[in-house]
């Protein structure tokens, strides 16, 4: 038995959105999505929202097109729903938002530009951005989406709400040289 599998090329953002929030669990064993739409009055809101399995929000985006510039869009919407967190939670009651935990995005596009994705690796030790590539297929079975993830940032995001306004600035003569122990051991005495 064969089957056929042919690439879609046209489609819209919305017909893309709602297979993504059918397979969500493609993303993410853990994702459930508890609503769609979120944001500021007045800027483009976060396509899709959910909680994973540590109970932490995850703010989801969709495009139609390739995603290239983005990364000022997505940084502010992000700040937003920080700075709302307490908020969001009291609309989903039901889920726990953990609160202390800055939210995960999710960007799914059908493609990235090299810029973008280097731009992004710079954020791994604060922000949880995971990037997917998709591609729209159409099967002897119906239609869907393949995910292939390419990039999943942050290891280091268990930074405390109260201390996410408090930055150290690093002051260093013009001519001086800093090496990266200096650095890490200057980041871990702000930690620690």
């Amino acid at each position: 038995m064969t089957m056929t599998i042919k690439k879609i090329e046209v489609f819209t953002k919305e017909e893309i959105t709602a297979l993504v929030a059918e397979q969500h669990k493609a993303l993410d064993d853990g994702l459930e999505l508890i609503g769609e739409r979120l944001g500021k009055k007045g800027e483009t809101p976060w396509d899709l929202v959910g909680v994973d399995s540590e109970k932490r929000l995850v703010l989801i985006q969709v495009e139609a097109l390739a995603a290239d510039r983005i990364l000022s869009a997505l940084l502010s919407r992000l700040d937003w729903a920080w700075e709302h967190l307490e908020t969001i939670a009291r609309m989903y009651p039901d889920h726990g938002i953990d609160c202390s935990r800055l939210p995960r995005v999710v960007v799914i596009a059908p493609e990235f530009s090299p810029a973008l994705k280097r731009s992004m690796s710079y954020l791994t030790y604060r922000v949880s951005i995971s990037l997917y590539a998709y591609r729209y297929l159409q099967t002897d079975a119906g239609k869907g989406l393949l995910f292939e993830l390419l990039m999943r940032g942050a290891k280091y995001d268990r930074t405390p709400k109260s201390e996410s306004v408090k930055v150290r600035v690093l002051e260093v003569p013009a001519p001086a040289k800093v090496t990266t122990e200096e650095i890490m051991e200057f980041l871990q005495e702000g930690t620690g």
